[in-house]
């Protein structure tokens, strides 16, 4: 079990130094902009559904929308 935890650990350690800390500011926003058109653009085809009253077509795009738009805000806020 140690061996598992410090496999994971030394995974995302890596993970983390290559996609997050060691990247320029430029790809940073550039990442994290697409994330949040990415949401923006989910919601929208989760909002067209065949019922009029209904807001949402498709609850499952609503909350991969939601989901996106959250990891990119997060992912922008991140020093």
């Amino acid at each position: 079990m140690n061996l598992l935890c410090g496999l994971f650990q030394n995974f995302w350690t890596k993970f983390y130094n290559s996609c997050v800390r060691n990247v320029s500011y430029s790809v940073r926003c550039t990442v994290g902009l697409g994330m949040i058109l990415g949401a923006l653009l989910l919601f929208v085809l989760s909002t067209k559904g065949s019922k009029k009253g209904e807001m949402v077509g498709s609850w499952t795009l609503f909350w991969l929308s939601a989901i996106l738009l959250v990891a990119g805000v997060v992912y922008l806020n991140l020093k």
